[in-house]
Formats: structure tokens, sequence, C-alpha cells
């Protein structure tokens, strides 16, 4: 068993095996759990009975084996129907009713195949061919299918229609012709002799539906879990017409035994007779009727013009059923009404719901605006009625009294035959094209420009609709296909016409069109010479009243088709054109055909590579080379199909050279290159020059002024002949607003044309002026973006919304080796993007600044570049980014041996991974830059690498690497005299030392550290360092030290002058009364806290702060039993008033704050619970997390003049 599932294989599909689980035929589900196969198979298994148990499987693979009850058998017709204990995953859609499949109708079955191949397993074949038709053998009827690839083991396989997957029949073994006149013919049963013994299988329901087979109705048999088909998308009027026609005229055909809805008709006459109660003998009369009369439409819709006529003529006594008028009428009436209740019921479940509403309102004699507008459009779309007599009528074939023969150019009288010879070579050459099998993507256009032209026929009786679309875009497909499907509305028919207007040696003239149009319409223009205007009109006069809708493809411009351009009443005229300029069309009906949607063009691609494998990306990808235009998608799908070997991916990677691109859409008859040749060749000169020197052009999108400075022409004069460039649909324009100029027009060659226009610039203008155009335009952007980031009041800020230009001016530089003008392009990108904070462009200019620079000789300006970019990363928060820029200018040092820049990037790399808190990966980089320097003998430099490290190493808690890097960087310092930085390395060794247990050192660098502070007049600094040289005289108990430090730390920190000295004098404060209160002498103290409290009540210190300090206060006075806090300072914190923010929570402070107020008011407290708690606090250095803990590392070298630090706890 296979545990893969195959998507190529139907989920209805199944296997019937034997006692050893082997394949030896094929089933199919239709509704869950019930399968059907040829009786054959079953018989051979013993299992040819009712209640017999036989073993099956999914053809997919992915289901196990399961046993199955056979439910009905069907010898004569080689059927057998049974129910399997787990169902298929899938049900098939449908069962083709009989007479409804066409003849080579292509259809195909997967099965299990037989094959003679050892060593191999092959668990499914798929076989394909036509419908052949139906024959009777040994009184039964059975259908032929032929095909090549049918084997043993797929008897009871469905054949299937390949349009809809609809069931057609089944194969049967018994019926395989063996004689060589019909070596691959494949009987099958009918799919309706399925459907009979279906019939009897319980909890089988089969219903009838209409269904559109390549747009012809016909009936299928469905059950309910075949689930309803996909939503129709909302259609027009028109469309609804459409599909009400599509489904009438085979309807009436039907009834007279030609269509495909004879199924459907005979349902319909049952119903009707049930509904009327006259049983088996009225439902046989109604279908006599119908045979005879058919079923027009205008029998059917009151609204329709002739409808009384019709039904007098339907109603009429005939041959066969009864002769009274009201009883026929009163029929036709239950008819009317049984199909009006169908509507919304099993039978027109898959005509679309616009159809079906005005239907229904029609049928039931609505006389609304909609439904006349509907009947209306209805009506144009039906043919002649159909005489209901029996006569024989022989068609005429002399001319009638008179009538005028047609004379040929000379003015000669041409005879019958001549004539007969002549029209029928018109009618061929103005036949409509084909339908596309590809055409794809276009549906809603074709709906849309079908709809305007039949809105224009209801209001002004003529119509001149105009589609315009650049070259291999597919315009004359669309006009096709609109024309295809509004041909049944004009009675007069629908002609074509290709004018061949861009090939001067094809192109076909006004006269030659009227004559061919006029000879396959049968028109006599009269003998006699006659000069243009007058052929023109008696053409126009001609074509009065005949409703005839006229598609002329491929004009040259407006100036060929204007003599067929006057309105005729009742007529309909599409014209297609290159070149949009013109102004004879209707206002309301000019269309752009555009490229296909990218899905759609994908689809154009897979049905090109069917099941081959590929990555689905490398089709999109494919699409989006091909600038989704229908013509390069076919060619490059042609070759996909030629070669089953190709690789998808590699041939996406061939497209990819622009140069060789449009050699690999030059496949076919209609190669792309000369279909856009043919647009190239009918412009003048000068803009066949202009869309050369677009390609030229770095990004190939222009202004007229950038296109006139750089061809050195007139501004005015470029912008109109680029103009006339978009008019002749091979560039495209967009207005971008900018200051103070107008809006301003950017035009951009399309991609194909683009590629196209390149290979003519190569091949028609010299090299030296391809690259003195080129210069000048690399110059000129390269001065616009200068402007830009200098803010000029004139700058073309388009470009800085849209700086793909300047990149691609730089490319063009570089490959011009104007590395100056590249560079300049470079940084003043790199400027750009920084300004506007975008990292990507930021880290991908400087990857280009660097290159040009080493490309230059200048390693060390590419390092320089490379270190800028790191800091500007930086600012931007980007520190990723930022990081890998130092990496790369430590290996451009390590590659040029440049031993100054190596250290620099280290040292920056370490301050970088520390934002990260990367803080080993920070110490790792700067102990690399201070070994560095210390070797190019930097002292200054190798102090502050030192400094640095031993921050981080105590932030790593390694204290011995902090100690040995604070003690180096003293030494540096003191070497070279710098007091500042000497105080700095005193304060770390402090802190090291301390965190060592060495309270002795500690207290003597914090002194030093405190003394030249002071020195430099680093008060802040001065004041953390004594308050640290406090607490390293704590340890000895040395309150005397301890208090004088303080003090000083105090006095300090008033005399600094920082905004944030508030803050940090009311937590040295707090600090130093947790060290009275752990001595024991409460009262200096509380004088302390008092002393704290009024520092943080200014406005600077943060809310946690402030309201600790009070807390402390009133808990220290609590405790000492003191009196109550002043009136202006209460002992404990006031609730929040209304309107201001509330205090912060902090849970120690919350806590004691609670046994305060229990305390207060009188509560029991139990003291040696409350107090301990109290005194937790007191004793504890600040809560706040302040200014005393911020982190700091140097961010300077060399000489450069450091701000002061501020030093951290």
């Amino acid at each position: 068993m296979s545990d893969l599932v195959s998507p190529s294989v139907p989920g209805f599909l199944g296997r019937v095996l034997n006692a050893r689980a082997e394949p030896i035929g094929t089933c199919f589900q239709v509704v869950p759990g019930v399968l059907v196969t040829a009786f054959h198979v079953l018989d051979d298994l013993d299992g040819g009975r009712v209640g017999a148990e036989v073993r099956t499987d999914a053809l997919s693979g992915g289901l196990a084996p399961a046993p199955g009850e056979v439910l009905a058998v069907a010898p004569d017709r080689d059927l057998g129907v049974l129910r399997r204990a787990e169902p298929l995953g899938d049900v098939v859609p449908g069962l083709a009713s009989r007479g409804s499949v066409r003849l080579q109708t292509e259809a195909y079955l997967v099965g299990v195949p037989q094959l003679e191949d050892p060593g191999h397993e092959h668990r499914y074949l798929t076989a394909t061919g036509a419908w052949r038709g139906p024959t009777e053998r040994d009184g039964i009827e059975v259908g032929r299918f032929e095909s090549v690839s049918v084997l043993p083991g797929m008897s009871g396989a469905p054949l299937l229609r390949i349009s809809d997957g609809v069931v057609l029949g089944v194969v049967t073994g018994r019926y395989i012709s063996g004689g060589f006149s019909m070596r691959d013919s494949v009987w099958v049963t009918h799919a309706s002799d399925v459907a009979e013994v279906l019939s009897s299988v319980p909890g089988v329901t089969l219903h009838r539906e209409l269904v559109f087979e390549s747009g012809r109705a016909s009936t299928v048999l469905a059950t309910a879990a075949a689930g309803p088909r996909p939503p129709s998308d909302p259609v027009g009027l028109h469309e609804a017409a459409t599909v009400a026609a599509a489904v009438l005229v085979p309807l009436d055909a039907s009834c007279r035994g030609s269509g495909a809805l004879a199924d459907a008709v005979n349902w319909l006459s049952v119903q009707t007779a049930l509904a009327d109660g006259r049983g088996v003998d009225g439902a046989r009369a109604l279908r006599d009727r119908l045979l005879s009369r058919g079923l027009d439409p205008r029998v059917l819709l009151p609204g329709l013009p002739g409808h009384a006529e019709a039904v007098e003529r339907w109603i009429s006594p005939g041959p066969g059923f009864p002769d009274d008028p009201d009883e026929a009428r009163a029929t036709l009436a239950t008819f009317v009404r049984v199909l009006t209740g169908q509507l919304d019921k099993d039978l027109f479940t898959n005509i679309t719901r616009e159809c079906r509403h005005h239907l229904g309102n029609a049928l039931s004699g609505d006389r609304s605006v909609p439904t006349l507008r509907f009947l209306d459009a209805l009506s144009g779309r039906l043919p002649e009625p159909i005489s209901t007599s029996t006569e024989v009528v022989l068609p005429e074939t002399a001319p009638s009294a008179g009538s005028t023969r047609v004379a040929d150019e000379e003015g000669q009288r041409l005879d019958g035959p001549r004539r007969h010879t002549l029209n029928a070579a018109a009618r061929h050459m103005c036949t409509l094209p084909a339908a596309d099998p590809l055409f794809a993507g276009r549906r809603d256009l074709v709906s849309k420009i079908g709809d305007a032209i039949m809105d224009a026929m209801a209001e002004r009786r003529s119509a001149i609709a105009f589609l315009s679309g650049r070259p291999g875009v597919g315009t004359s497909e669309v006009a096709v296909a609109v024309a295809r499907n509004l041909a049944a509305t004009f009675r007069g028919g629908a002609f074509y016409v290709n004018l061949h207007g861009l090939d001067p040696e094809a192109r076909r003239s006004p006269r030659t069109v009227v004559r061919v149009v006029a000879e396959a319409l049968g028109d006599d223009l009269g003998g006699g010479a006659m000069d243009d205007a007058e052929a023109f009109d008696r053409f126009a006069a001609h074509l009065d009243g005949e409703r005839v809708l006229l598609v002329l493809d491929d004009a040259r411009d407006a100036a060929h088709v204007a003599p067929l351009t006057r309105q005729a009443p009742s007529c309909a005229l599409i014209v297609t054109s290159r070149d949009r300029l013109q102004e004879y069309s209707d206002a309301d009906l000019r269309f752009v055909v555009e490229p296909l949607e990218r899905a759609d063009s994908v689809q154009i691609l897979r049905t090109y590579a069917q099941d081959r494998e590929h990555d689905p990306g490398d089709l999109a990808e494919i699409a989006a080379l091909c600038d989704d235009v229908p013509l390069a998608l076919r060619m490059i799908g042609s070759r996909i199909a030629a070669d089953p070997r190709l690789d998808v991916s590699r041939l996406r990677r061939a497209l990819e050279h622009e140069l060789t691109r449009l050699d690999y859409m030059d496949a076919g008859a209609r190669p792309v290159r000369a279909a856009i040749g043919l647009s190239y060749a009918v412009l003048r000169p000068n803009a066949r020059r202009t869309l050369r020197l677009m390609s030229a052009f770095p990004g190939s999108t222009v202004t007229a002024t950038s296109l006139a400075h750089c061809a050195e022409t007139d501004r005015f004069r470029q912008e109109l002949v680029l103009n006339r460039l978009t008019d002749h649909n091979l560039a495209w324009y967009a207005t971008v607003p900018d200051h103070p100029d107008p809006p301003r027009a950017r035009f951009s060659l399309f991609e194909l044309i683009r590629l196209f226009a390149a290979e003519r610039l190569e091949e028609d203008e010299a090299p030296d002026a391809i690259r003195d155009f080129r210069l000048r335009a690399i110059r000129y952007l390269r001065d616009r973006l200068i402007e830009i980031n200098d803010q000029v009041a004139e700058a073309d800020v388009s470009g800085e919304l849209d700086p793909a230009p300047f990149h691609a001016a730089e490319r063009v530089a570089e490959e011009l080796a104007e590395l100056d003008i590249a560079s300049d392009l470079a940084l003043n990108l790199w400027t750009l993007y920084s300004a506007r904070r975008e990292v990507d462009g930021v880290v991908a200019l400087n990857t280009v600044r660097v290159g040009l620079f080493l490309k230059r000789g200048q390693p060390e300006k590419a390092a320089n570049a490379a270190l800028d970019n790191a800091e500007g990363l930086r600012g931007m928060d980007a520190a990723e980014q930022a990081a890998a820029s130092c990496r790369e200018a430590v290996r451009i040092g390590d590659a040029y041996a440049l031993p100054q820049i190596v250290p620099r990037a280290e040292f920056k790399l370490s301050l970088i991974l520390s934002d990260q808190e990367r803080w080993r990966d920070a110490l790792d980089a700067g102990e690399r830059a201070a070994e560095a320097f210390r070797e190019l003998g930097h002292l200054n430099s190798t102090m502050a690498a030192a400094v640095n490290n031993a921050r981080l190493a105590r932030r790593l808690a390694d204290h011995a690497k902090a100690l040995h890097w604070a003690e180096s960087a003293a030494r540096r310092a003191r070497q070279i005299g710098d007091e500042k930085r000497q105080a700095n390395a005193a304060f770390v060794i402090a802190d090291a030392s301390s965190a060592l247990g060495d309270h002795s050192a500690a207290l003597e660098a914090s002194l030093t550290a405190e003394r030249l502070s002071e020195k430099g007049e680093h008060f802040w600094n001065a004041s953390v360092a004594a308050s640290r040289a406090a607490r390293a005289a704590l340890h000895f108990g040395d309150m005397r030290t301890t208090q004088a430090c303080y003090d000083r730390s105090f006095a300090h920190m008033e005399k600094s002058g920082d905004e944030r000295a508030a803050t940090q004098l009311a937590e040295l404060l707090i600090d130093f009364s947790a060290v009275q209160v752990a001595e024991r002498d409460n009262t200096a103290a509380l004088a302390t806290l008092e002393r704290a409290t009024e520092k943080a009540a200014d406005a600077s210190v943060p809310p946690l702060l402030r309201r600790e300090a009070r807390v402390r206060l009133a808990a220290l006075r609590t405790f000492v039993e003191q009196a109550s806090p002043q009136d202006d300072e209460p002992d404990v914190p006031p609730e929040p008033e209304t309107g201001k923010a509330e205090e912060p929570s902090d849970p120690v402070l919350d806590n004691v704050l609670r046994l305060l107020e229990a305390s207060r008011s009188g509560a029991v407290v139990d003291p040696e619970h409350m107090w301990p708690e109290v005194f937790r606090l007191l004793e504890q250095e600040t809560r706040n997390p302040g200014a005393n803990a911020a982190w700091w590392l140097i961010e300077t070298l060399g000489q450069e003049a450091d701000p002061p630090l501020a030093l951290g706890s």
C-alpha cells in the first residue's frame, strides 16, 4: 500500500483488489461509500452477486484496503455497485445524460494498468482520447472511446470529459475490440445506464443539472454529495441575456430532437403532466407537440416581440396531439410554471444568479424596466423563428425581380458562379478567428466592453469601440472574444478584417475593406466606376439597419480607418490599434488592454508546464520577466512544452540575462521582437532615436528636461516626442507633483520595449555617441541628487521619493569607469538614506561605497566609510548591521595591513556589542582593541579601551579581570598625565577592589578618584567617588571617615549644578540615613531623612524616590515616639488627589505604610512583627534605581576631548 497521496489522481478513483491485495480493476465513487465498477471485474473475484464481499483501496494512495459489500449488479450492461466501509476522498461531479455528448469530445481515464515491466510497479496510468459516438451491439447501446493507451486493469474506470470531469461512461472489458479496423477502440457503458442501475440502490439520489461544456448547454446527473459548484461571478444584463439564450435556444432544438437537452425536455414534460394530473399519456402528448412545434423562446416569454403569434402557432392542432387550443394553452401555462419553479432548484443551479432572476421575471410576464432591457438584449441573441410547416421550400436560384448582380471593379457584371466564388472567399476572409484556447484573465474586461457596446446600441442604435494596447498584450484576442460573445446579438452577422496596419506590404486600404465586407454580406454596391468617397457612402447605406458587428483589427492609425468609422444605425464597430490617438470612437467605448495579472500569467505557463516538477516561484519570476505580456508568455511556454527535459529553473536563470531574453521569445510565427519591430518601424526618425536613447538613460525613466539635456535637444520638442511614444503604447508616464514647478511627467519604457530599444541602440548609434550620452546622464543625475540633499528650493523632490534612477546612474558610472562620479552618487545616496533612517538602504549603499574605494585603491577610505556607516547605524538602533560594518572594517584592515584601522574598529565594535548587552563579546572586542593600541604605542587609546574593559569585566562579575584592566588604565593615564582618565581608572579600581573584598584598596582608590575629579571640577564624579569612599570606610567601622566622606559627597553634588543633582542628593541622603539607623543613631538619621525629604520634593525627582523619603521619615519618627510630623509634612503620604497621577507602587513601601496606618488607627499590631519589617527598609540603601546606577563607557579615542562622564555605582 502507498502511504503517499498522488495529487494527479482524482480522489474518487479506487482499485478493486483480489485476495492477495493485488489490483485487478478500477472503480469510482458516486456518493460517499458507494462505488461503481465493471461487473466482470467483480465476477472474476467470485463477487458478481448481491451481498458478496470485495476489497478496495484508493487509486491515489493514502487509504488502507477496506472491505465492501456488493449492492447491485447488471451483467447485461457490465456494471456493478458496492458499498465501501471507509469512503474515498471525493465523488464524481456528475454523469452525462444520454445524447448530450458531442462527437470528438476530448476525454480521459485514469486506471490500474497491467503492464509487462518486470521489477517495476505502475500504480496508475492516464489514457487520453476522443469520444467517437454510440453504437448498438447485441441490442445494447454502448459508446466508443478511441485511445491507444487503455490497458487491462482499467476495466471499471470512468471515462471523464476533459473540460469538466463529468463521467461519460464506464470502461467495459467485454467489449474491447480486437480487429485491426477498430484496433484503438474501447467500448464503454453509457453513464445513463450507470444512473439507471444506481436508481435501485438505497441512499443514492440523482438530480439533473444544466452545465455549460465549451459554451454548449447539456445536462448531467449529479448527487448532493458532489457539492455545489463555485458561485459564478456577478454579470451584467447583456451577459445574463447571453446565458439565457444559450439555454433557451438549445432547449428549443432539443424539443425538436436535435439538441443536447433532450433529457431535460423529457423530464420537464413528465413534471408538467404530473402537475396537470394527466400521467403518462399527458406526458407523451406534450412530448409529441414539442417534437412538432418545438419551444421557441418567444412562446415562453410574453415580453418578447412576436409572443402572441408564436403561442398561436404552438397551440394550433396537429397530428398526434389534441385539437383543443384551450387545453394546449393550459398545458403551456403549466409548463411555464414548472420551468419557473425550477429556476431556484437543482436544474438551474449552475446558471448565473442574474440570469435566473431576469428569466424568472420574464417568464412571469414582468414589465419593469430591467426586465424589458433584458428581453431586448435577449431578442437580439435569438435566431429567426423556425416555421412549423412541413412543406418543402426550395431556395431561390435566380435573381428576383429588381435585384442587381454584383459588378467587378471594371464595372462588368458578375455571373452567378463568379459571384458565388467571391462571396465564399469574402466570407472566409471575414470569419471571426477561433476562440483562443489559452485566453485567460480577461473575462471581466471582455464583459465590460461587451456590456458597454450593448448599452450604446440600446441608447444610440450604433456603437464604435476602440481598443489599444502595447505590442503582444493581446488586444486583438480581446476584440475577437468580445465579438464572439456578441455575435448572436447581431442578426446581420459578425465580421472580422485584419488590416495589417503596421505591415506596409500587407496593409489593407479602406477601399479593400469595403469591398471584402460588402462581398461577405452579399451586398451589391452597384456597377460602374466610383471614387472612394462614393464607395464608402454606399457601404454605409447598405449597413443601415442590417445590425452588423464589424471588427477592424490592427489599424495603423486614425487616418487608416477614418473612412470606415461613419455611424451606421443598428451596427457596431470594434477597432484595434497600437496608436491610441484617435477621435472617431464613442467617448465611453475607449479601452486600454493591460498585461495580465500575475496569477493569470502563471496559469498560462502552468498549462504548458503541465505536471513537470518545478519551484512554484519559478513560474511567477518567469511571468515577471515576460512583463505579463501574453505573447511573450506563449513563446516561453512553447519552449517549456517543446522540451520535456528542460529545467524550469534553468530557463528562468537564462531569461534573467537582458541581452538574450528576447532571443528566447522568438519561437513560433509571431516572435516578440518582430511584434515590437512593427511598432518601431512606423515611428518617425526622432521618435525612434528617443526610444533608443531612453534605454541608455540610467533606469530608462526620463523627464523631458533630463532627456533634452542629455540628448542636447529642445525640452518642449522632446516632451512632444515622448508623448507620441505613449500614444503608440511603447512607453508610459507617471505624473509626480513637486515644488515649485507644476506636476511633471516621468516617462518609462515597458520592459520588453526597453530590451528591444537597447538592441537598436547598439546597432544604430555610434559607441562614442552612446558613451557621451550616458556620461551626460550620470552627471545630470548626480547634480540633481546633490540638490536634493542640499535642500535646494528648485530640487526635483520626486527623486527623493523614488531614488531608483540615481542607483542606476551609479551602476552606469561604474560601467563607464567613472569612479569619481560613482563615488559621489554612492555618497549622496548613502546620505539620503541616512537622513531618512532607512537601514536597508544605508547598508546597501555602504557596500557600494566600500567597493568603490577598494576599486580606486583606497582601502583606508573604504575602512573609514565602514566605520562611519557603523556609527550612523548605531544611531538608528540597528546594532546588528552596525556591528557587521565594524567587522567589515576589521577585515579590510587585516587584508590591507592597516594597523591604525583594526583597533579603532574593534573599539567601536565593543561599544556596539555593549549596546546589545552582549557583554562577553564586547569585552573580547575591547581586549583586542586594547592590545592592538598598546602595540601601536597609542597610550591614550589604550587607556580608554582599558577603562571600558574594566567596566565590562565588572559587568560580567569577573572582578579580577576588572581590576587588571583598571590598573592598566591607571598606569596609562599617569603616563600621559590625564587626570580625568586617572580618576575614571581609580573609580573602577575601587569598584573591583570592593567586589574582591579589598576594602582598604577600595577606600584609597575612591579617595584618589574624588581628589582628581574635584581638581578637574567634575563635581558629580567627585560626589560619587566620595560616597564610594564612605562605603569602604564603613567596612572598617570608621564612622568618622564615613561621615566625612558623605558630607563631602553632599557638598560636591550641591556644587555640580547638574539637573539630576536633586535626585542624586536625595539618594545619597537616604543611603547615609540607612548607615545611621544601622548604627542606632536615630536622631541623626531623622535629620538626614528630613533633608532627603526636602530634596526629594523637587519636581525633577522620580515619584518613587519622593515617596520613599516620606515613608522612611514617617516610619522613623513613629519609632522614636516623637511628635506627629509638621502640619506641612504629614508622617504618612496622603492619598492621591483627584486628577493627579497616582503615586508609584512598591511592595516594601506599601507594606511599611500599611503597618504604620494600622498603628496610627489604634489597631493592635504585634511589635515583634512590625518593627523588624520597618527596620528592614530603614537599614537598606535606596530602592530607587536612579542616576547612581547609570551605565557608561568611554566613546572617544585619541586626543579628542571627552565630555565629563557620569560615573556609576
